[in-house]
Parts: C-alpha cells; structure tokens; sequence
C-alpha cells in the first residue's frame, strides 16, 4: 500500500494515464515529483512544457515512445537544475534546437535520443557532448574517457581500438552497454518501484563507467599501492617501535636484576652496614684510605 507522500515523488502515467490526468481541473500536482514516467503517452510540445513547469524538483523524466515532434523552449529545460536522467528515445525529434534543448540542464548525467531522427547525423555524438559535458551516459552506453576527449578535439585523428583487457575503455565497448526498461511498462508501476529503478540506473551508470574509464582505473592502481606503502612502512615502524620496547624492557629488568643481586652481596659482607648511602660509603672509604697516606 503506497503512502500519499510516496505518490507525491514518482508517479507513472504512460499510455492514457496521462491524459486522464491532464484533465484534472486542479492541475497536475507536480510540486514535489522527483520521478515520472509518461512513457507511451501522446505528448504534445505543450503537454511538455506544462509538466517541465509543474514538476521542478525532477531528477528523472521519461518521456520515450510519446510522438515528440519538438521540445519545449530552452528557458523551460535550463530551470531543470535537478534532473539527471532524461530518456526521449523513439521520438520525431528531427532538428538540432531539440538537441541543444535536452542537453541543456546542466547537472544532466545520462541522455537518451537514439531512435529520433536527428540521432542519425554522424556529429550528433560530438555535438551533445559539447553541450553537456557533465553526462556521464548517453543513449545506450556509458561515456568512455576516449569518447570525451573526441570531443573536446574533433579535428585529431581517434586512437586504434585497445585489444584484450584494455578493449573496456574504448569507444562502445561491450562493458559499456546499459541495461534498462526501454519501453513502456506493461502494468502501472508503484511508487516506490519508480524511485528505487531510477535508483538502480544512476548507480549502474557509476559503476560502469568507472570500470570503463582508464584513468579511473590508474586512479585505483595508483590508490592501491599507496595503501600498500602506506602498510608496509605502519609495519616498518610497528616493528622499530617493538624492537625499542623490547630494548628498554631488558635494560630495565637487567638493572633491578643487578641491584637486587648487589643489595644480596652486600648483606652477606661483614662490617659493612647494607644501609649506607653511597655518599657514607665513599667517606669510609676515604677514612679508610687515610693513615696510608699519612704513613707515606
């Protein structure tokens, strides 16, 4: 049973939900929306824009499979400062001022255009990517560190594909592949299932493209020998350290060890008191030493 402030945070409303929605005469009650799924749906460019005004909290919008011809104006995506998933895929988008739209929020992390027709232009991957250079994925595959510098320098000549295990930090590798609900749900979605599959991508999305990143993973190998040194030189010293311990352990169980075994000599010796002080001790024997000298 879902709790009213769940369904206040993600709401799925593709297929004819939406429009059953659309007619509330008190509006659509997005205030507080951080996931929605209009997947489906017959949007319009309206239909949009209204929901991009309703919900501003958005970090996820899937709005794939819905007839997009057009997106709503720039300003409108620039206010989406939460958002980091926005799946458009299998839409009519066909010009670049809907590319430049969807790439403009700018904490966005993965996009999805393929399936619309602009996405067959051979400069759409570098354009994206010089608009948003903080997504992480887009389309159907995480963002290689190659892909990145392609395009922050189109003009140089790309890199021959890496072989054997570095073939993961190429350009759509295999391990870059994401997994995901393309299409449509074929039942209505709770609540909590929308909030914990968004969830579940973004923390796919992280995982990987730090396995797909070669400098995340000199990253890893350089943190992984610092930690060693850092263990091997705490040992080193642990081991200094006990060696030490050890050392003014024995010194001091050799001193009372010899004092004890002086103060026992001492009380076997006839005509020494075993209380004199050090300092008596050397006066008596001065006295002691005394008439010699006077003899001489």
């Amino acid at each position: 049973m879902e709790t009213p402030e769940l369904e206040e945070q993600a709401l799925d409303l593709s297929f004819e939900r939406f429009a059953a929605r659309n007619e509330n005469p008190q509006g659509l009650g997005f205030e507080r929306l951080k996931v929605l799924l209009v997947s489906g749906a017959s949007l319009t460019t309206e239909d949009l824009a209204k929901v991009l005004t309703a919900a501003p909290s958005l970090w996820k919008l899937d709005a794939s499979h819905c007839g997009l011809s057009a997106l709503p104006e720039l300003e409108l995506w620039k206010r989406m400062v939460n958002i980091k998933t926005l799946l458009l895929h299998k839409n009519l988008l066909a010009k670049w001022p809907d590319v430049e739209c969807a790439a403009s929020p700018r904490n966005l992390e993965w996009l999805s255009l393929y399936g619309n027709p602009i996405t067959s232009q051979p400069e759409y991957q570098t354009h994206v990517l010089s608009l948003a250079s903080s997504l992480v994925a887009l389309d159907l595959r995480v963002l290689t560190d190659e892909e990145h510098l392609a395009a922050q320098r189109p003009s140089e000549s790309r890199p021959a594909g890496a072989a054997g295990s570095f073939r993961r930090f190429a350009a759509n590798s295999e391990a870059s592949a994401i997994l995901f609900r393309e299409k449509p749900p074929e039942h209505r979605l709770l609540a909590q299932e929308l909030l914990r599959e968004a969830a579940d991508e973004l923390k796919q999305l992280y995982q990987k493209s730090a396995y797909c990143s070669a400098a995340f993973a000199i990253q890893g190998g350089w943190r992984v020998y610092k930690a060693r040194s850092l263990k091997f030189s705490l040992s080193e010293t642990q081991r200094l350290s006990a060696i030490r311990l050890q050392k003014c352990a024995r010194k001091f169980l050799w001193k009372r060890a010899m004092q004890t075994y002086v103060e026992n000599f001492l009380a076997e010796e006839e005509g020494l008191d075993l209380l004199l002080s050090a300092q008596d001790l050397g006066t008596t024997q001065e006295g002691r030493s005394s008439p010699g000298k006077m003899k001489r």
